[in-house]
Formats: C-alpha cells, sequence, structure tokens
C-alpha cells in the first residue's frame, strides 16, 4: 500500500511537471513571435510608409497575402456569411410563422374571436327577456320529448311450454315509446304485417330456421323502427335422441 501510494505520488507530480512545462513552452512561442512582428513592424514603418511595403502590397506575387492579411483572412466575412445570415434568415422565419401566423393569429386572436362569439351568443340568450326564455324551455321539452318516444326495435322469443312449434313473440318496447305504438310482426318475409300487438303467438308448424321481423311505429310522429332475427325451433325428438346418445357415448 506504501508503495502505491508513493508510486500514485511520483506519477502525479510527473503529470503536474509536463504540464507546466507545456504551457511554458506555448507562452514562450507566443512571446517570441510577437517579438519578431514586433521588430519587423518596427524595421518597416520607422521611418514612415517604406516602398518596399508598397511593393509588398502592389506586387501580383504579394498582393492576396497583403490584402489577406489587412482583411484578417476575412475571418469576419466568412463568420457573417456562414453563420450570422443563415440564422437570422431563419430568425426572421421562425417570426414570421410561428409568432405571427401561429400564436398571434391563432392562439391570440383566435381565443379572443372565440370569447367574442361566445359572448354575442350568450348575451343574444341572457338578454333579460323572458320570452326568449320560455321559448328556450319549450324547444328543450320538445326535443326531450322527441327523443323519449323516439322507438328502438327489438324483442324477445321463446316456445310455448307444452308444445312443439308455437312460439311467443314479445316486442322490446316500454315507457313512453310503448305508448299509443303500432307494433306489427312479419315471419313470411313479405313485407306485410302478419299480426300485431306487443305479444304475440305463431304455430310455425316444424321445426326449423325462421326470420322474423318487428316493425314499431310510434302514434306521434309516426316514425318507425324494426329488427329482424333468426329464430330456431328445435325438434323435440332429435334433442332427446342427442342427449341419449351423449349418454351412452359417456358410458
Amino acid at each position: 500500500a506504501q508503495f502505491a501510494a508513493s508510486g500514485g505520488a511520483t506519477i502525479a507530480g510527473e503529470a503536474h511537471h509536463l504540464h507546466d512545462s507545456q504551457v511554458l513552452g506555448l507562452m514562450g512561442i507566443a512571446t517570441v513571435l510577437g517579438a519578431i512582428g514586433s521588430f519587423v513592424a518596427f524595421a518597416m514603418y520607422r521611418k514612415g510608409f517604406p516602398k518596399r511595403a508598397v511593393a509588398f502590397a502592389e506586387g501580383e506575387s504579394t498582393k492576396l497575402i497583403y490584402e489577406a492579411s489587412k482583411n484578417k483572412l476575412w475571418v469576419d466575412e466568412a463568420y457573417e456569411k456562414i453563420i450570422v445570415e443563415p440564422f437570422r434568415k431563419t430568425c426572421r422565419v421562425l417570426f414570421e410563422a410561428a409568432d405571427r401566423i401561429v400564436i398571434d393569429t391563432f392562439f391570440v386572436g383566435g381565443s379572443a374571436a372565440v370569447v367574442d362569439v361566445g359572448g354575442r351568443v350568450v348575451r343574444w340568450f341572457q338578454n333579460g327577456q323572458v320570452q326568449r326564455y320560455l321559448v328556450v324551455v319549450v324547444v328543450g321539452a320538445a326535443a326531450l320529448f322527441w327523443a323519449a318516444t323516439k322507438p328502438a326495435a327489438s324483442f324477445d322469443y321463446e316456445i310455448k311450454e307444452g308444445t312443439q312449434a308455437i312460439v311467443v313473440l314479445e316486442a322490446g318496447v316500454k315507457g313512453a315509446a310503448a305508448k299509443d305504438a303500432t307494433i306489427e310482426w312479419d315471419w313470411t318475409g313479405d313485407g306485410k304485417a302478419d299480426a300485431e300487438g306487443a305479444k304475440v303467438e305463431h304455430d310455425f308448424a316444424g321445426p326449423g330456421r325462421y326470420k322474423v321481423t318487428v316493425r314499431i311505429v310510434d302514434g306521434v310522429f309516426s316514425r318507425s323502427a324494426e329488427k329482424t332475427r333468426v329464430i330456431v325451433v328445435e325438434d323435440p325428438n332429435e334433442t332427446d335422441e342427442g342427449a341419449e346418445g351423449a349418454e351412452e357415448g359417456g358410458e
């Protein structure tokens, strides 16, 4: 453990020393380059703008270097073209599309328009005139009555006890819709009423599958609704034979 601790301390010390040497080296290089540049500038411009500088600036082979140095390698222009202008255009598009169209038009203006229209509608109803309040009450009561008296067609059936094919049909009409309603039954498929009433009986004369339709017409608005179902009349003899066969198979 002591060796590891001492080794770790040595490595840490070398790393710290190496880090300091790199920093000092970079500082030295920067200082030397700065001094050289200052010396060259002093030598060239100590007696005014020398002819050598003019020749260097106007020379065909050195003019580009002079212009690049004069314009700082066009870093500012490149930064303006590559970063600043695209960012400015993007911000302009987002401002026009998101802020003015989406936020100002839909959220700010849209919500204000909804509130304004809602206020105008409510003000038209809530104006203190009892006549309008009575009209609303009457219309609401009529709508409730219309919905309550709307017929809904459905029916159930069962085989009459003690018979083989006499089926009892009962329409599922109750409440206000059942009052003064006309209930028609069609089991021949000809579209005509074969019987009327909420509960009827019919002898289908034998086992089989029969299509039965109930049609309900309310007595107030003459609205109609119908429901068609396939009822199954089974042969009691086949049912008994099937049960006996199942018992024999179980044995």
